[in-house]
């Protein structure tokens, strides 16, 4: 098991995330305390960014996800989010693993970033490896088309080297990105 594994792994052990049966009105006293008003806003910015929008997800594997319920996390600069795998043909054997997996799909697990956690119009990214999204539409549906052609032999590790190659040769990839949470 990788150490950035069990980082993620003790992330979502420790995940506390917002009930979203309970009405909007509660959100403000849902805040975490340590939400400052600025911190507030770029929350908010990413939520009306990235809500419900489809990405790829790329985290020593790929799959296409749908993100929803972003919120503020339980600890000091942190943001969550659950995803939810999109099935998408090519992308049936994935190399992610989750802990506690019972084997159903479509996958559902929770995501959280803290301090580091970066992005910018198209993209948002955990800050320090582990994991990013890349809501780009026109890509998104491109790499489909590309994950769709890919041969049955291609094996899960070849499937993400392929999808890298695809995601990092654009060009919004080399466009700056800014950090949520200031030190």
């Amino acid at each position: 098991m990788s150490v950035g594994f069990s980082i993620l792994s003790a992330l979502l052990r420790r995940l506390k995330v917002r009930d979203p049966s309970r009405p909007a009105s509660m959100e403000s006293q849902l805040q975490p305390k340590w939400v400052t008003p600025e911190d507030k806003e770029n929350i908010d910015v990413i939520k009306s960014r990235f809500e419900g929008r489809t990405a790829i997800y790329l985290e020593k594997g790929v799959l296409v996800v749908t993100v929803f319920d972003i919120c503020a996390g339980p600890y000091n600069k942190s943001i969550y989010a659950k995803v939810r795998e999109e099935p998408t043909r090519g992308l049936e054997r994935p190399l992610i693993q989750l802990p506690d997996w019972d084997g159903k799909r479509p996958l559902q697990w929770e995501i959280g970033s803290g301090l580091y956690t970066s992005v910018s119009k198209e993209i948002w990214s955990v800050g320090y490896g582990l994991w990013t999204l890349f809501f780009d539409e026109p890509l998104v549906v491109a790499f489909c088309s590309l994950a769709a052609s890919w041969d049955d032999s291609l094996d899960s590790f070849a499937r993400y080297h392929e999808a890298c190659e695809f995601v990092y040769r654009h060009e919004f990839i080399r466009r700056p990105r800014r950090r949520v949470f200031k030190d």
